[in-house]
């Protein structure tokens, strides 16, 4: 049975996203295309987030907000954390160079190491700002949306 909520529009969105980033990346890196790609990522992401923390609010309701709140996190650390610290670790054991950011990555705070240091070493990690504001995202947003009182 499809799902009600599934948006095929979204897909369509996600394809512009990801063809603007690799338009930037592989062909004109003075290109703005990059940055709006990465920009319609997060305003996607932050779509569908909310979507799912605004449905959740009817069972914070009758079942508590802590619960629906720690479902969510749970829900997202199983999605994403497997494969990244999997990354992480091949990374750490394949290129010495990144070992002493790691605690870094590891924390998802890689765009404030790359803040701090003004430029993107280890630029083999360099990618990984994007996902940390992502992940900041998901960790401050559900308190947010479902802690509000409308």
């Amino acid at each position: 049975m499809p799902n009600p909520e599934y948006r095929p529009q979204i897909d369509s969105l996600r394809a512009v996203a990801v063809f603007a980033v690799m338009y930037s990346h592989f062909w004109d890196e003075a290109s703005p295309w990059g940055h709006y790609g990465v920009r319609l990522f997060f305003v996607i992401s932050g779509y569908l987030i909310t979507g799912i923390l605004i449905r959740s609010k009817e069972v914070a309701r009758s079942q508590g907000a802590l619960g629906v709140i720690l479902v969510f996190y749970l829900r997202r650390a199983l999605r994403i954390f497997p494969a990244y610290y999997v990354m992480l670790t091949l990374a750490a054991a394949f290129l010495p160079e990144i070992r002493t950011s790691l605690p870094w990555h590891a924390a998802y705070l890689s765009n404030v190491l790359f803040a701090l240091n003004g430029n993107w070493d280890p630029w083999q990690l360099a990618h990984l700002w994007s996902l940390s504001v992502e992940e900041q995202f998901y960790l401050f947003w559900p308190l947010l949306i479902v802690l509000s009182p409308r």
